[in-house]
């Protein structure tokens, strides 16, 4: 089985998480039995916030962190956003509404998408996600 990790997912496991947390438990899990990808949305998004942490201790350490997942998973498992992916993307945002899912920004709907292309699996903490996306299955973390 195919996983695709959500930003949000990424995110903590960059702040740091402790040994036993579900979400490494489900990396390490997918990672032994099946393919973990993230999104090149979600590798800019990361790289992005990782240069604006003001304090440079925690900035090396998130860099750290960070270097560390990819090198787990290997960085040949970044998937693309393209054309196909971008028009299933302009398909969600029209189906979205602020008051359906108010914490959707247009990154979030972008690596949705590209789970929902590419029948995914999308390891993410939002159940709200499946109510837009009837073709994809989750791993709730």
């Amino acid at each position: 089985m195919t996983h695709l990790i959500d930003t949000v997912e990424i995110f903590r496991i960059v702040g740091g998480v402790e040994d036993g947390d579900p979400l490494l438990e489900a990396i390490k899990e997918v990672s032994q039995n099946g393919k973990l990808f993230i999104s090149v949305v979600s590798h800019g998004e990361i790289l992005s916030q990782i240069e604006r942490v003001p304090d440079e201790a925690l900035r090396k350490t998130a860099s750290q962190n960070y270097k560390q997942l990819i090198a787990s998973i290997g960085s040949t498992r970044l998937v693309s956003f393209d054309s196909p992916v971008a028009a299933k993307w302009a398909t969600l945002t029209s189906q979205f509404s602020a008051e359906d899912y108010p914490d959707a920004s247009s990154e979030a709907i972008m690596v949705a998408a590209t789970a929902e292309y590419f029948g995914y699996t999308l390891i993410c903490q939002e159940e709200g996600w499946h109510k837009f996306l009837k073709d994809t299955k989750f791993l709730y973390v």
